[in-house]
């Protein structure tokens, strides 16, 4: 779908062979129009947000504030104020567990199936405030029971509720909608990990009602260090700072402080610009095809690589087969071996490991596995290459 001549990366070759990149759930690709507007920044007005009034300054004011209205835009948040731009969606998910305090008789849940940076820091609340920390658990394919986290709600003083949007490891979508309806009606907050589906699936934070929602801009075209974090604004004002310093506020003196207005209070010292603008480069590229023809078009060639793979004999494959994420595991070879062989020999790249879900994997033993991630500059071509390679993996090595 997206013409990968747009994609610098993949008109490499490596022992006369092109790469094919299968390993998007951890790093998309950047297209050419991303990479030129971050080298317009540095290139031409490479200077400070809103502390100057020289050209190349009021340039960059011009440029960031703009990404700022396109994320809202992308979001269908209500306000450009309701957008805080972070390192990452780590750092996103930290500003409010860092934020925010638990009473001694409070919960936290999250899911069984939840990327690191969605798990470690609400275990770091409930330690700190010695509340409770609550799994909405899983069965071992990653699938998850609506039903058990409403017994959850019903039985525990939950204030807070963050779940992924999508998941990194089986490419399941949760239906957030319904979810908020749960936790917004037993009088929690709820959080949304929206990495993995900001590039393929549409967002829109106020049919959702999600309170928080966190992103990464690598993981959707765009430069690596930059996220956001959306917040409903009524939400935004009751948190105190979690980091404070030039731009987080109006005016000082020695012992005391004038804060300043949303968003600002909440984006200490000097910003990524260039990763901010390239994110809205990236932003805007998405936009040019639609997410819905992106999720289309991700769902058609997942579904057809889900049933290639399905057929070799010695795998094990967890998933939803129109999910763009392909997690499986090759009986008798361990899979960072496995991955080794794709890449050495036909320049496959591939995740292998516990995809940062390592919660998941400790809960039910599973071997670590490899994972096949996919985006819409990958076609049915390299799912065939890729196909034939692990063929030959499972006939020849196990």
């Amino acid at each position: 779908m997206f013409p990968q001549s747009d994609f610098p990366a993949l008109s490499q070759k490596f022992k006369n062979k092109p790469p094919i990149y299968l390993d998007n759930a951890c790093m998309s690709l950047k297209p050419q129009q991303v990479i030129n507007k971050v080298i317009e920044y540095y290139s031409q007005y490479p200077s400070c947000h809103g502390r100057t009034t020289h050209k190349f300054g009021l340039r960059t004011t011009e440029e960031f504030d703009a990404a700022r209205i396109k994320a809202k835009k992308f979001l269908n948040a209500k306000s450009p104020a309701e957008i805080i731009f972070t390192k990452n969606a780590t750092e996103a998910l930290n500003l409010v567990s860092q934020s925010i305090t638990l009473e001694a008789e409070e919960s936290v849940i999250t899911s069984g199936l939840e990327h690191n940076s969605n798990l470690l820091p609400w275990q770091e609340l409930a330690k700190r405030t010695k509340a409770y920390h609550l799994i909405w658990e899983c069965d071992e394919k990653g699938n998850l029971d609506l039903n058990i986290l409403s017994d959850l709600l019903k039985r525990h003083k939950v204030k807070l509720v963050s779940l992924f949007h999508k998941s990194n490891l089986t490419g399941a979508v949760l239906p957030v909608k319904e979810i908020s309806e749960l936790v917004h009606n037993a009088g929690a907050w709820l959080v949304v990990d929206a990495a993995q589906s900001a590039l393929s699936v549409n967002i829109d934070v106020q049919e959702m009602n999600c309170d928080f929602l966190a992103l990464s801009s690598h993981k959707m075209l765009g430069p690596t260090g930059v996220g956001l974090l959306y917040g409903k604004l009524n939400f935004l004002e009751r948190l105190p700072s979690f980091l404070v310093g030039g731009e987080t506020v109006i005016d000082t003196e020695y012992h005391s402080m004038t804060k300043a207005n949303l968003p600002d209070r909440f984006e200490a010292g000097l910003q990524n610009y260039a990763g901010v603008i390239g994110m809205g480069a990236a932003i805007d590229y998405i936009e040019k095809y639609g997410r819905e023809k992106i999720n289309s078009y991700i769902k058609n060639i997942s579904r057809k690589a889900f049933e290639k793979l399905s057929k070799i004999d010695k795998i094990s494959l967890i998933g939803d087969p129109e999910g763009g994420i392909l997690t499986f595991s090759i009986r008798g070879m361990s899979s960072q071996e496995a991955a080794r062989f794709l890449d050495e020999s036909e320049n496959i790249m591939v995740r292998a490991g516990k995809m940062c879900v390592h919660s998941f994997f400790n809960h039910f033993k599973h071997p670590e596995m490899l994972r096949i991630s996919l985006a819409p500059y990958n076609n049915e071509a390299e799912i065939n290459i890729a196909n034939s390679a692990i063929e030959k993996i499972v006939k020849f090595f196990v």
